[in-house]
């Protein structure tokens, strides 16, 4: 599978109500107008009188993998022509299609092998609150995204294959993206049928201590369960083992400090945990397709374009 099979970006001129889901993490940003986005209501199961939004333009909406949500635009359409010859102004210069509700918007949706670094937590996990006002979203997100956009156009319509660098500059892309949105995210347990109490336990705890020298062992002893039973929850439960999990969240904690701060990568690595850099390297690069310098590099470009 190549990383355009991967990785989908549609744009959208809405006047229609919607209804749909996927089974990957969407992205979706209102190019112009207003939209009405509306989550099923098993999403919003601890939050019943929030699961309606409005979005603006220059707003993002993160929806998670395997939600139903329906949309439908909620402003006016803009005539382009303003009113001047155009064809569906009267002769008083009234746009019939200025009556219709309208919005431009472009969805982005990306697979687990794209995003592993945060995929681990999306079955069981959902935003308490999915959108982004534009005044908060981060400058590298729209630079990110456009980037993103242009190489899925040129390798479309060029019919181009994968390659390894290819490859490694959308991970690179949508981890900076993925950082930056879904780290302004507060997440909380889907439900009850998310998991145990006991795993929403180990969830947090790995949260918290990630940086210390954590096995499965020690886990399961500080939540007081046998390890293999524990092992069995985190596939069942998570989709994942506990080392995948574990990595998955330090990982992410590297790249928020490999974007916001200049320490060494060396710095870093001790800091969340890795007490070995060909170790620390290999799995940076195994979630992410790039390493910690590489990554650092892409995001300095996006945050100075």
């Amino acid at each position: 599978m190549t990383e355009c099979e991967e990785l989908c970006i549609c744009e959208y001129e809405s006047t229609a109500q919607r209804l749909t889901s996927s089974p990957r993490v969407q992205i979706i940003v209102v190019d112009d107008g207003v939209l009405n986005i509306s989550l099923e209501a098993s999403v919003c199961k601890a939050f019943p009188d929030t699961n309606s939004y409005t979005l603006h333009s220059g707003d993002i909406a993160v929806i998670f993998p395997n939600t139903r949500y329906e949309y439908s635009p909620g402003g006016t359409y803009s005539c382009d022509s303003n009113c001047v010859n155009c064809p569906d102004c009267d002769e008083n210069g009234w746009c019939s299609l200025s009556k219709m509700p309208f919005c431009k918007m472009t969805a982005y949706s990306a697979g687990q092998n794209l995003i592993n670094d945060i995929a681990a937590g999306f079955a069981h996990t959902r935003p308490t609150f999915p959108v982004i006002r534009s005044e908060n979203v981060h400058k590298d997100v729209p630079y990110c995204l456009e980037a993103l956009k242009t190489h899925y156009a040129t390798s479309k319509d060029a019919g181009v294959m994968a390659t390894p660098a290819s490859d490694a500059l959308v991970r690179g892309y949508l981890s900076i993206v993925a950082s930056r949105v879904v780290g302004q995210l507060e997440l909380v347990q889907s439900g009850s049928e998310a998991g145990s109490a006991v795993m929403r336990e180990v969830f947090a705890y790995l949260e918290q201590y990630y940086s210390e020298k954590l096995t499965l062992s020690s886990v399961a002893k500080k939540v007081g369960v046998n390890k293999y039973a524990l092992s069995r929850r985190f596939e069942t439960e998570f989709g994942c083992n506990f080392n995948m999990l574990l990595n998955s969240i330090r990982v992410s904690r590297a790249k928020k400090l490999l974007i916001t701060t200049e320490k060494s990568v060396q710095d870093i690595m001790y800091s969340i945990g890795f007490e070995s850099e060909c170790t620390f390297y290999r799995v940076f690069k195994a979630i992410c397709s790039l390493t910690p310098k590489q990554f650092r590099k892409i995001s300095c470009v996006a945050r100075y374009a």
